[in-house]
């Protein structure tokens, strides 16, 4: 599997590189995997743009809003699913929100906020609350009602119905959404700082947009894509922790 999955990432550089190299014309447009890794090499130095710190600050608003995102997602859920009343009620309000396109709300918040810290970090909590609530509330309501009236019966208290059966419940859902959400977090900060930033990687991709240098939009993609990858890594990591813990 290794190896396949080696071979298809060579060749499909290889195709890159003689696309590149066929004519000027394709150089200006698609760049090569060689002037690409330059241009990462070059970046890392600090030889473009502010190197880390551009990063460092993707990061930042990337974690910020994906935390709020997140509490705000559970939190919500929680008291939705505990009462039949207020699911009714808050079922339309929810729906009308979730339908809302995420991203064409992000120069709405950069209109109320500015180009400030808070407002990529609204923007990133605004499309990650919506994919947590949803596998939160999903996973509440996936218990089996008997199960619980059953436990209740035996003289369960509400603090063991939440250790023992709410939360299991819940973190494995979770730990689906905060997979989905990491990704969505880097992509929503990119996204806002392309569209009004001075700095961070967006601000790097526009950047090289404006200048036409392709190398440095595909080389700031490349590094966002990079570091998503091992953010999904480690929470494969976690989540399979959770898993046995599950099972036991």
């Amino acid at each position: 599997m290794r190896c396949a999955q080696v071979l298809l990432a060579l060749v499909i550089l290889g195709a890159w590189q003689w696309l590149g190299s066929s004519s000027e014309v394709q150089a200006l447009t698609v760049s090569t995997p060689v002037d690409v890794l330059k241009w990462i090499g070059e970046w890392m130095a600090g030889e473009e743009g502010h190197g880390w710190d551009d990063l460092a600050v993707t990061m930042q608003e990337a974690a910020l809003g994906w935390v709020l995102g997140v509490v705000v997602g559970v939190v919500l859920a929680v008291i939705l699913a505990s009462s039949k009343w207020l699911q009714l009620f808050g079922a339309p309000f929810v729906s009308i929100l979730n339908a809302l396109p995420k991203i064409a709300l992000a120069p709405l918040f950069i209109l109320i906020f500015g180009a400030s810290l808070e407002s990529k970090v609204y923007f990133v909590a605004a499309g990650i609350f919506f994919i947590t609530f949803y596998n939160v509330f999903g996973g509440i309501r996936s218990i089996d009602p008997l199960l619980v009236r059953n436990a209740r019966v035996l003289g369960a208290s509400r603090l063991w119905l939440a250790r023992e059966v709410y939360t299991p419940a819940i973190v494995g859902w979770l730990m689906t959404s905060l997979r989905l959400t990491s990704a969505w977090a880097l992509t929503a900060a990119v996204v806002a700082e392309y569209l009004g930033a001075v700095e961070g990687m967006g601000y790097v991709v526009g950047a090289g947009q404006q200048n036409s240098q392709v190398e440095q939009v595909l080389g700031g993609v490349l590094v966002v894509a990079v570091v998503a990858l091992v953010i999904d890594r480690i929470l494969v990591l976690i989540e399979g922790h959770f898993a046995r813990w599950r099972k036991s």
